[in-house]
């Protein structure tokens, strides 16, 4: 099972996950500390890439593992998405914009570190479940383009703007008159 990972947070051996790619983002001055750490594993730390050098690691991949939970947007998430990949990433951010826990991926508990591992081992384990998420994945990513996006958006606003006018076209509520008579009941 060939693993893409994209930050090194919670990056620590998992038993029965082999061959894994790592693509480390950030923190790189912890690079030195983990090739230490995954010395004799067939773990390839390939550094910032972009371009084609991206794509060809995400279409190597059978897995997107993504831990980091300040991903505000989810990008890296819907570009693994769209390669036919299933996720691996905390249930926060915009990043669950994306995933459909149990249907494109796996959502677990930020900061678990003990949730984020049975994640991946659960998608190692049952290969035929990691291609079909990666296969909803890619349908629900191909339903995300930008001029989809914006279209939402665009109708998000209007109903709201619609909203404004239907309670702006709305006549105050008019007192009520009281009788002379009301009056007179407390003067007599």
């Amino acid at each position: 099972m060939r693993i893409l990972i994209i930050t090194e947070t919670f990056l620590s051996k998992i038993d029965g996950v082999t061959n894994t790619i790592c693509h480390l983002l950030d923190h790189l001055a912890l690079r030195p500390q983990l090739e230490q750490e995954f010395t004799g594993t067939a773990t390839v730390f390939t550094g910032y890439l972009r371009g084609d050098d991206l794509a060809h690691a995400y279409a190597a991949a059978d897995i997107f593992v993504f831990p980091a939970a300040n991903e505000t947007f989810g990008n890296v998430v819907l570009e693994a998405m769209a390669s036919g990949i299933p996720v691996i990433a905390p249930a926060s951010g915009g990043v669950v914009d994306h995933v459909e826990d149990g249907v494109n991926g796996i959502l677990f508990p930020p900061e678990d570190k003990a949730a984020f591992k049975s994640a991946v081992r659960r998608l190692v384990k049952k290969p035929v479940l990691a291609r079909e998420m990666g296969k909803q994945g890619r349908k629900m990513a191909e339903e995300r383009s930008w001029s989809k996006v914006l279209d939402k958006l665009i109708a998000d606003y209007a109903a709201v703007i619609n909203k404004h006018q239907i309670v702006a076209r709305r006549k105050p509520p008019q007192p009520r008159s009281l009788s002379p008579s009301f009056f007179e009941q407390f003067f007599r």
